[in-house]
């Protein structure tokens, strides 16, 4: 079985191979040295996606699919007047509750795609009770770096806003007395990365056992899912979907609906990769 290795704390953990970190397990890699320069993005093996072509939606609209017509008017407002491929394939399946597994190169519309849903859902939960000072959170959002959890909570702040919800970002790099300070008035929507989130929860600033919906990847977001509810709804975006991720699919996702755009080349022509090395006494200025 490709399973982590389950061990004495009654969880599975990847195992920790020679090279200090942990990655899941793998078949052994063919002989040739080919296989081992490519990068492997694979679906996982064991769920088929269902491949989105962009014909079939044509004429679906974001009303269509479920969502509020608040919703849907701030969707419009923000230039989005129908629904991209990944859009139309997830949003029904994510306010229907089910754990979603999805892929899309960048500027296919992820964000949307998991945002719009998911505060519809947190709304629809809400409906009919009082929001109360001090609540926890409904719905968590990891990002792997501070730039793209802020670039996400600019779309899902605006839509969260049309409809009464409110959001706050936690991340490391800047004094956490503000997120502290959000946190406990309280928010509806976490949107971060993993380091601060852990940090806060160990303070006990930030409260995880509520049922959330998650968007996760990778080691320290498998110590925060098992944080939360067993039976949480959890969505996984990606560009890719590689066997790192196959992790978190085996140990939390519950028969996901599993899609990827049609026909989708991950290269693309409009991304130059820009590095910039800094010598660490000058990285302040």
């Amino acid at each position: 079985d490709d399973r982590p290795r389950r061990d004495d704390r009654g969880y599975d953990r990847p195992r920790r191979d020679d090279r200090g970190y942990d990655r899941p397990r793998r078949e052994a890699a063919p002989s040739h040295d080919a296989s081992r320069d490519a990068h492997v993005d694979v679906v996982h093996e064991r769920l088929q996606a269902e491949a989105i072509q962009a014909d079939n939606i044509a004429d679906a609209t974001f009303a269509d699919l479920g969502l509020g017509q608040n919703i849907v008017t701030r969707l419009t407002e923000l230039g989005a007047e129908k629904p991209f491929p990944i859009q139309a394939a997830t949003v029904a399946p994510i306010l229907e509750g089910r754990d979603v597994l999805a892929r899309g190169r960048t500027g296919s519309g992820k964000t949307i795609a998991f945002g719009a849903p998911l505060v519809e859902s947190v709304l629809r939960s809400q409906a009919g009770t009082r929001r109360e000072f001090g609540r926890a959170p409904k719905a968590l959002i990891m990002a792997p770096t501070r730039e793209l959890a802020l670039q996400i909570d600019r779309t899902v702040q605006t839509l969260a806003r049309s409809v009464g919800l409110f959001t706050t970002q936690i991340y490391g790099g800047v004094p956490q007395a503000r997120q502290v300070g959000a946190l406990k008035k309280g928010v509806d929507i976490v949107i971060g990365t993993p380091g601060r989130i852990e940090d806060l929860e160990r303070q006990g600033k930030l409260d995880l056992a509520d049922h959330m919906c998650e968007l996760g990847f990778l080691e320290p977001v498998q110590r925060i899912l098992r944080l939360t509810a067993g039976d949480s709804q959890k969505l996984l975006f990606s560009a890719t979907l590689d066997r790192e991720v196959a992790a978190l699919v085996d140990e939390f996702l519950v028969e996901p609906a599993v899609y990827e755009v049609a026909g989708e080349d991950q290269d693309s022509g409009t991304i130059d990769h820009r590095v910039l090395v800094v010598d660490h006494r000058d990285k302040a200025e």
